[in-house]
């Protein structure tokens, strides 16, 4: 839902459907209404798939980190810990079919972003694929986490296709 902000077309979209709305219907007030509808249906849509995909999470594999990530072979689970306090997580998950590994789960708490929390995080995981042999990490996210791009960018990670 944030990520309207640096989502330039689909602002022009909101800003087309609202120009629409008046010619359509003559009505100011729903005119003004408009944006204020889409931006709420929007909001709506984005909390239903975040909690799918945290529901999802939190009944496989990070309802049991242990059986996922520390008990098969050539996968792993990092915790940060700042001044005692969880402040981030990432986990290797090996893949024995291509000889990768993927890095799944990274994430910081967003009061500790910004201090290289993530960085070190993810230099974790490509270290622990040097020392298990792998030919590549590979990793999937959305399309709005534009800071995450740029994380994984400076860590060396390059964009191989778009689904």
């Amino acid at each position: 839902f944030r990520g309207l902000r640096q989502q330039p077309r689909t602002q022009f979209l909101y800003a087309l459907l609202t120009v629409m709305c008046f010619f359509v219907t003559k009505s100011v007030t729903l005119t003004c209404c408009t944006p204020l509808i889409l931006v709420g249906a929007r909001y709506y849509y984005s909390r239903k798939v975040i909690q799918s995909y945290l529901d999802c999470a939190l009944h496989t594999d990070m309802a049991d980190i242990e059986a996922y990530y520390m008990t098969p072979t050539g996968s792993c689970f990092w915790v940060a810990v700042l001044d005692g306090q969880v402040v981030g997580i990432v986990a290797a998950q090996g893949r024995e079919d291509d000889n990768t590994v993927e890095l799944r789960r990274m994430s910081v708490d967003s009061r500790y972003r910004g201090k290289g929390i993530a960085k070190a995080l993810g230099r974790r995981v490509l270290e622990f694929a040097v020392r298990k042999n792998y030919t590549a990490v590979v990793l999937g996210t959305t399309a709005v986490k534009l800071a995450a791009h740029k994380l994984y960018e400076s860590l060396g990670f390059r964009r191989t296709g778009q689904s």
